[in-house]
């Protein structure tokens, strides 16, 4: 497994990028005395930015996650990784420079920069997809949802810790984007050096700059990818708009502070690691990636639910951690599954559809949460339960189809 450490590496990175943002962004915008908006900002002028600061990312990730893998079919994994990893060091130095002189045009310039660059997760599914097995590969992208855990763990806990100027004075919210940028800067070093090429294209093409539209035009094509695509989309939408809305609902209704809401996502991270553990123990070899898929997708929709209506903290945390464990279950499995929808000669290419999708599915809630000026967080929750309990749906319906 040594050969995959570069990547899982890339992954962890973007990662962190994912659970550390969020946080640092909800105590931004939800304190109306922080100076990166004037004085006497409206309720709705601060949601709005916050909203917007959500959908910088998966805007620019749509473009970036299609263009660079299907990019990496033509030129190379290592080389689109090296471009991508590059390019997160830029954003997080960006992101870091704006919260530290209260700059909102460079904070989104560099919430943007990353959407763009986290193309570099897509392209190393392509990777690990390269080198595996069909046999392989569920439990490979087992093994990588897991790494994703421990990424997400750790953003939170770089922020909770890196942003407390308690623990230094020298920390404040742009030492956690700091760190993260060292930390990219490092893993450009080892990709150059011990990541060797899985992926050899066998003839050059010209980079259309239109191709991330184009890419996901062509699943247009293809009723199984289409299908697989829309199963997906639902289930982000879902899981994103609890993801995001959650941590509105803890700071607003329990008074959060950064620390506490860097726990809870820390937590969030242990119950994906701890659910892709179980899964590998015991069910990845017992069950098709359809059976499972569509169980955990329908448990992920009933605990969501049950996360917009109960109002005790102990219950909202209980119902959170159970819906993130059995979410990444399924996450996992719908990544088996878009891979094999396609032959080896186009994982790239499906990867980027995958990426793509996902970024499509993280605007919505981007927007949703303009719906705060006139409703609570956990009534806007529970749509994402529905949306949840929907993909559950669609998935049944797919591995029946397509056994």
């Amino acid at each position: 497994m040594k050969r995959f450490g570069p990547i899982w590496l890339v992954i962890i990175i973007d990662s962190i990028g994912y659970g550390l943002v969020y946080p640092i962004m909800t105590l931004i915008f939800t304190n109306p005395t922080h100076p990166i908006l004037p004085v006497g900002s409206t309720l709705a002028l601060r949601n709005f930015y916050l909203g917007l600061g959500y959908l910088l990312f998966p805007l620019a990730m749509f473009f970036g996650a299609s263009l660079l893998s299907d990019l990496s079919d033509r030129i190379g994994r290592k080389r689109v990784l090296m471009i991508a990893i590059f390019g997160l060091f830029l954003s997080f130095m960006s992101m870091g420079i704006g919260t530290q002189i209260n700059s909102l045009f460079l904070l989104f310039l560099g919430r943007a920069a990353s959407g763009v660059f986290a193309g570099s997760q897509p392209t190393a599914q392509a990777a690990i997809a390269d080198m595996s097995s069909e046999d392989e590969k569920k439990r490979n992208f087992s093994i990588m949802t897991f790494v994703l855990s421990i990424g997400i763990i750790l953003g939170p806990v770089i922020g909770g810790f890196f942003a407390d100027p308690k623990i230094s004075a020298m920390f404040n919210f742009s030492t956690p984007f700091y760190f993260t940028a060292g930390l990219a800067f490092l893993n450009a070093i080892w990709l150059t050096w011990r990541f060797e090429e899985t992926h050899y294209p066998q003839e050059k093409k010209k980079i259309d700059l239109f191709r991330p539209i184009k890419i996901f035009l062509e699943a247009f094509e293809n009723k199984r990818v289409l299908w697989m695509g829309g199963t997906f989309f639902l289930m982000q939408v879902g899981f994103a708009t609890f993801y995001q809305l959650i941590q509105v609902r803890m700071a607003v209704q329990f008074g959060y502070q950064a620390w506490q809401l860097g726990m809870f996502n820390a937590a969030i991270g242990v119950s994906f690691a701890l659910a892709i553990w179980i899964s590998l123990k015991f069910f990845i070899k017992m069950f098709k990636e359809g059976v499972i898929g569509t169980i955990t997708l329908f448990l992920t929709g009933v605990f969501l639910i049950f996360v917009g209506i109960v109002q005790t903290h102990v219950s909202v945390l209980i119902f959170s951690l159970l819906a993130a464990g059995f979410d990444m279950i399924a996450f996992s499995m719908m990544m088996t599954a878009f891979s094999r929808s396609v032959d080896s000669n186009r994982q790239g290419w499906i990867m980027g559809i995958f990426g793509a999708t996902l970024a499509i599915a993280k605007i919505l809630p981007g927007l949703e949460l303009n719906l705060l000026t006139f409703t609570r967080a956990s009534t806007v929750i529970l749509l994402g339960g529905v949306s949840m309990m929907l993909s559950s749906l669609s998935m049944f319906l797919y591995s029946k189809k397509y056994r």
